[in-house]
């Protein structure tokens, strides 16, 4: 087994476009996450340590940001992983410093605290625990924002406030009301550090109580920020885990991928709680006691524009069962530059948001491992078919798909074939044709490859078997809706998934035409029936050229069927029945 570490930041593609701006000509709009991972061992020393955070803007790595943390003596080795989020809006201006300090905080609580929280979750103390974690990792980040106003000149804080006034002028006017009291706190605080090279506990007191006061104010919200921590103890494999704000941490027993910290329900549509909230200890959200018995194998944390490029969390755990799959099928290297090169897309087809993944993965991508997971995954889709559970066959075999394994790609569209088939005999609709539609997809473009060529026979019967499900569910439904209701929803239904450029679908609809009118005729519904007729000519016409002039396996087996039927719609305009 291996185990390998890695955190990446990327710039949204939001930010991306605001740089490209003319209107932003010279302005920047840097990456807001910040995301770490690491191990640190057991020390008996205090020691100072640089880490670095990797982000990534438009046009360069910045070779990861450096952030000094200050490690106190601990007798556990641990490990870290964790991200934030530094919140997009106006106000927040400096959000990717507070993402900073969110990590730096997180790194030194547990240096100072890793003993003392195993032996509370040890003992199950989850309540003194969450609290005692909640307001300690608040007090560090409120002094870091505190301490890094402090060193900021006065022009450039106010500079910075006054390039707001216009989006937001009365967050602007809050800000530079405070200013006075701040600066004043500020001196308080440059007259202990001058006159004490070493801080005394009291002294230490003296710059808690000036934080304190500097927590009360609005200018804090500049660093606005969410976070989530994920520790374990190397030795044990215990673990915990805390966050603020919608940041994700998804883990692995050895299984599928799970939320083990519920979603804040405070956090919804654009508001999140933050660590700049005036009450942000009592917004943490911590673990379900029952996944803390177990150990993970893997875990990941990121960002809300990784959450909201997927529509579901099953879907995300999805994208983490693929990640996982890329370490144990291709090793480190493979794994972690699909990451670096997938992340970004994630955001430019998603979210637009800047995207954060910090992560531990467990992998193992031994011959023997390989095998027997290709031996899983083949018997696991068996069981999915048998139940009929579609959605979850696909899930099963699309890591094996996405590596071009011919005898999978196959397996699929016959699972897809026979999928397609049941909704079918379910009744007629929208996600039965799509389904329809998906597995005429894939056989088509598997067709010529010469790979293929053994399947030939089988790929050919999906497609006559298919036909000729269609063709009587067409007929019964148009009987079904002529009879009873007289609507036309068959040909909405062809709408919603149908373009110019399908075929099968143009050939579907124009049939369903045809059956209709002949169903109206029958019935002498007379009304709206000759012009009807017309269009159906015309659509037949266009469908009875595509077959002539395409190669698609469907439109050249029903060319005759389409000329029939147009002979047979210029004998009904002929008849004299009919009447304008």
């Amino acid at each position: 087994m291996n185990r390998t570490m890695f955190a990446y930041s990327f710039q949204g593609l939001s930010h991306i476009r605001k740089e490209e701006d003319p209107d932003n000509a010279g302005k920047k709009f840097p990456c807001q996450d910040r995301s770490f991972s690491g191990d640190f061992e057991a020390s008996e020393i205090l020691e100072k340590k640089d880490i670095s955070l990797f982000v990534k803007n438009q046009s360069s790595y910045l070779p990861s940001v450096s952030v000094s943390v200050e490690l106190k003596p601990h007798k556990t080795p641990f490990t870290v992983v964790c991200v934030s989020d530094g919140h997009g809006s106006a106000p927040h201006f400096w959000s990717d410093k507070g993402a900073e300090f969110a990590i730096q905080s997180a790194v030194e609580l547990l240096s100072a605290s890793i003993d003392k929280v195993l032996v509370a979750l040890e003992s199950k103390d989850y309540s003194k625990a969450n609290k005692n974690i909640a307001k300690s990792y608040v007090k560090r980040w409120n002094r870091k924002c505190f301490e890094g106003l402090c060193s900021i000149e006065l022009d450039e804080l106010k500079n910075k406030i006054k390039e707001i006034e216009e989006k937001e002028p009365d967050v602007a006017k809050k800000y530079l009301d405070e200013l006075h009291d701040f600066k004043k706190l500020e001196k308080d605080y440059r007259d202990i550090i001058s006159r004490n090279p070493v801080l005394t506990e009291e002294n230490q007191k003296q710059i808690s109580d000036l934080v304190t006061e500097f927590s009360n104010m609005s200018l804090k919200e500049i660093y606005g920020c969410t976070s989530v921590v994920y520790f374990q103890d190397k030795v044990s494999g215990k673990w915990y885990a805390f966050k603020i704000g919608d940041s994700d941490l998804f883990v692995s027993f050895g299984d599928v991928f799970q939320k083990p910290i519920k979603d804040d329900p405070k956090c919804h549509e654009n508001f999140t709680t933050s660590l700049c909230n005036s009450n942000a200890a009592n917004s943490f959200c911590f673990p379900e006691e029952q996944y803390l018995d177990k150990i993970p194998v893997s875990v990941f944390a990121s960002t809300d524009g990784v959450a909201n490029s997927f529509s579901t969390d099953e879907y995300l755990a999805r994208f983490y069962s693929q990640i996982q799959f890329s370490f144990d099928e291709d090793g480190e290297f493979i794994g972690e530059r699909d990451i670096k090169d997938y992340i970004p897309k994630l955001s430019e087809s998603g979210s637009g948001d800047d995207v954060s993944i910090a992560g531990m993965v467990v992998f193992d991508n031994s011959v023997e491992a390989r095998q027997k997971r290709r031996e899983d995954a083949k018997i696991l889709a068996e069981q999915y078919f048998k139940a009929q559970e579609w959605d979850k066959i696909s899930v099963v075999l699309k890591p094996f798909v996405d590596k071009g394994e011919t005898d999978f790609i196959f397996k699929k569209i016959f699972y897809d074939c026979n999928a397609a088939k049941y909704y079918l005999v379910q009744g007629l609709s929208s996600d039965s044709l799509s389904r329809w539609k998906k597995a005429f997809d894939e056989i088509n473009e598997v067709i010529a490859d010469s790979r293929f060529i053994r399947y030939q026979e089988n790929l050919n019967r999906f497609v006559d078997a298919l036909h000729n499900l269609m063709n009587n569910k067409i007929l019964e439904a148009a009987k079904t809706r002529v009879y009873s209701t007289g609507e036309d929803d068959i040909c909405v239904l062809f709408d919603s998934v149908m373009n110019e450029k399908d075929e099968v679908f143009i050939f579907y609809k124009v049939n369903y035409e045809y059956q209709l009118i002949n169903y109206r005729y029958e019935a002498k519904w007379v009304s709206g029936l000759y012009s009807r007729m017309k269009i159906a000519v015309d659509e037949l016409e266009k469908a009875y050229y595509l077959a002539e002039t395409q190669k698609n396996l469907i439109m050249v087996k029903v060319k005759n069927e389409l000329s029939m039927q147009l002979y047979n719609l210029y004998g009904l305009m002929q008849n004299k029945w009919i009447t304008k």
